[in-house]
């Protein structure tokens, strides 16, 4: 992860990180669209874990877990679905993007462990428990694993600080206030913040997430962010293309939004 953040500084562009939804619009695709997803030129992935109520989610990936979870997909199948697309030529670092009730189900140290035999770098949390955030951040550490914190726009500088000081590789900032997917405003405020964040994390990378959706978006957040997430609208192009298009929808799309 910070060999890619380097190599995307170097080259004067930020990291497109791109998110879906494991087991979504099916569970064999999942690897060929990840390849996809390399092969369009993004940085980092983050393989969503279906739950049933992902209340950070909007309506497009709140469907997208529902239907990955009526597909049967489990935190084992998400790790084999990262397996198969290692095998098949995936280089790029991925994340896994999750709630905290999947890991108290599965184990905490066992999670870790069995992620990062599956092939994962990191994890992002959206809901980990300040005080559980310690301890989780040191198995990770321990297994040569990435953990990544969550700046929610709510966040004070102290905060910030804190936050900062519990990553080895960058950290996510929620560009707003809400759910993903909804209209982010990339106003005068917004990247006031942004650079605050940026000020304070010092060389850390910081990366932005919720609301960002087109090439524009992906090249102003850039002018002041070390990367861009963009996940509700990848997701709903994968919903809208037809079976065995889906990779290279995706592809496309990474395509054209990198530029």
């Amino acid at each position: 992860i910070n060999h890619t953040f380097a190599e995307c500084k170097r080259l004067g562009k930020p990291a497109l990180i791109t998110f879906m939804t494991a087991g979504f619009p099916s569970p064999d695709e999942t690897p060929a669209i990840l390849l996809g997803m390399q092969a369009g030129g993004a940085d980092i992935i983050e393989l969503g874990l279906p739950v049933s109520t992902p209340t950070a989610d909007g309506p497009t990936i709140q469907e997208a877990s529902k239907q990955a979870i009526d597909n049967g997909v489990t935190a084992q199948s998400t790790m084999q679905m990262l397996r198969d697309a290692r095998s098949m030529g995936l280089h790029i670092p991925v994340i896994l993007m999750g709630y905290y009730a999947s890991v108290v189900e599965y184990g905490d140290a066992r999670m870790v462990a069995d992620c990062r035999d599956a092939g994962f770098d990191g994890f992002l949390i959206v809901d980990m428990p300040c005080q559980k955030a310690v301890g989780f951040r040191q198995l990770c550490l321990e297994s040569g694993l990435s953990y990544i914190p969550i700046i929610p726009p709510s966040a004070n500088d102290s905060a910030v600080a804190d936050l900062c000081a519990m990553t080895d590789s960058f950290i996510y900032l929620i560009s707003r206030v809400g759910v993903t997917g909804q209209k982010t405003q990339f106003d005068r405020e917004f990247f006031q913040r942004v650079s605050r964040v940026k000020y304070l994390a010092g060389s850390l990378p910081v990366a932005v997430g919720f609301g960002i959706r087109t090439r524009g978006q992906v090249r102003a957040v850039g002018a002041v962010a070390d990367g861009a997430v963009i996940g509700s609208r990848i997701v709903s192009e994968l919903a809208a293309s037809p079976l065995g298009s889906r990779a290279q929808a995706v592809k496309r799309f990474c395509e054209m939004v990198k530029g």
